[in-house]
């Protein structure tokens, strides 16, 4: 997987001389982190947070991680993910030397050298050119969306993105920079190998765990939910609620954006096996879920993905699953009836389309439900 980490020339230098990467809401501070408050539901600042940490929770260990410098527009790569993602609780973290960011970044993770460029592509030549373009879908959507809405500010790219992104950079460089140290230099706008390294002194010892937020306040959000699933995709029976149980490789990625409306699939999964591509369209709920979540939502997400996703990897036939992860009903109300018949048509009438070289199956539709305990929370397919 490739994540991408929006900076600033300035946090560019300095990520690149303490090998880190991080992200931050402006100059607030979190407060709910290491401390119990309560939530309520106008507290916007707890949830743009928690967003952040969903997205910085989806690295693991060998990710890869490239970076869009806002000042010269360009990206630039490739690093990989070295670390388990930290909280830095301190505001003015001086990284070793007197070298201050100039902003909050309190979520963070460290990285190493994988293949550093020295040049940058151009915003242009990644999200505009289309010389080599034959079909919409080949475009970089997920930083495309990214930019249209100007959030988020560790991203992420398909393997399809990826390849294509490592291909812009690589073809402007003769070959990948081998260094001690890197640092950057805005005049050239280049990256410039050094034989100095830097150190990070800076907190790194706090963890991003959410569970124990999640299990106390009263008026979480999705993104709580979210964020806990980020952190913990890869255990348990979550594992097998979001990806193909005999899956050779697997990406995941949180808040996709599917539209210039800026709709936005909770998380997508896709897995590859020996015989198939695995892809699951997975829509959050806290609450109960609801009719129209089937009738509206899930019928655009799946026909986002035909579009836009199953062209990129259908090399192998694709069969694609539509998982609703909410909350379980406690009676049997009419809503709950409204919703197991719209799952019910849904499953009867699907169409199964075929592209050019894959076939798309649409499986049916699967309920997960999401129960907080005393001190665990558990999920359970209920169809």
């Amino acid at each position: 997987m490739t994540h991408i980490f929006v900076v600033s020339e300035k946090t560019f230098k300095i990520h690149l001389e303490y090998m880190f990467a991080g992200t931050g809401y402006g100059e607030n501070v979190p407060d709910f982190i290491n401390v119990e408050k309560d939530c309520t539901k106008a507290d916007s600042t707890e949830k743009n947070f928690v967003s952040m940490i969903a997205d910085i929770s989806r690295l693991r260990f060998g990710d890869r991680v490239a970076f869009y410098v806002t000042g010269c527009k360009k990206v630039f790569g490739f690093f990989t993910v070295a670390s388990n993602p930290f909280f830095n609780p301190n505001y003015n973290d001086y990284l070793g030397d007197n070298d201050h960011l100039g902003r909050y970044l309190p979520f963070r993770v460290f990285i190493k050298p994988d293949m550093v460029f020295c040049e940058g592509a151009t915003e242009h030549e990644v999200l505009d050119n289309i010389y080599d373009i034959d079909h919409p879908y080949e475009m970089c959507w997920s930083l495309i969306y990214r930019k249209l809405t100007g959030m988020r500010g560790c991203s992420f790219v398909t393997d399809y993105e990826q390849s294509r992104l490592f291909y812009n950079i690589s073809k402007l460089n003769d070959k990948p920079l081998l260094a001690e140290g890197y640092t950057y230099d805005p005049e050239t706008q280049r990256i410039i190998p050094t034989d100095k390294t830097k150190t990070y002194v800076g907190s790194y010892d706090s963890t991003l765990d959410i569970k124990d937020r999640l299990l106390k306040i009263t008026n979480s959000f999705e993104c709580h939910l979210q964020a806990y699933i980020m952190q913990n995709y890869d255990k348990g029976n979550l594992k097998s609620i979001l990806f193909a149980e005999n899956a050779m490789r697997y990406w995941i990625g949180n808040e996709v954006i599917c539209s210039v409306g800026e709709q936005r699939i909770d998380i997508l999964t896709i897995s590859l096996t020996k015989d198939y591509y695995d892809v699951r369209v997975v829509e959050l709920k806290y609450d109960r879920p609801y009719k129209e979540i089937v009738t509206n939502q899930i019928i655009w997400y799946l026909r986002w993905v035909m579009q836009y996703v199953a062209p990129n990897i259908n090399t192998k036939p694709i069969k694609i699953t539509p998982v609703i992860i909410a909350a379980p009903f406690v009676k049997n109300t009419k809503r709950k009836r409204e919703f197991y018949d719209a799952c019910d048509e849904f499953n009867r009438h699907k169409l199964i389309p075929y592209l050019d070289s894959g076939e798309i199956q649409i499986n049916d539709i699967e309920y997960v439900s999401f129960e907080r305990g005393n001190d665990d929370i558990s999920f359970t397919r209920l169809f």
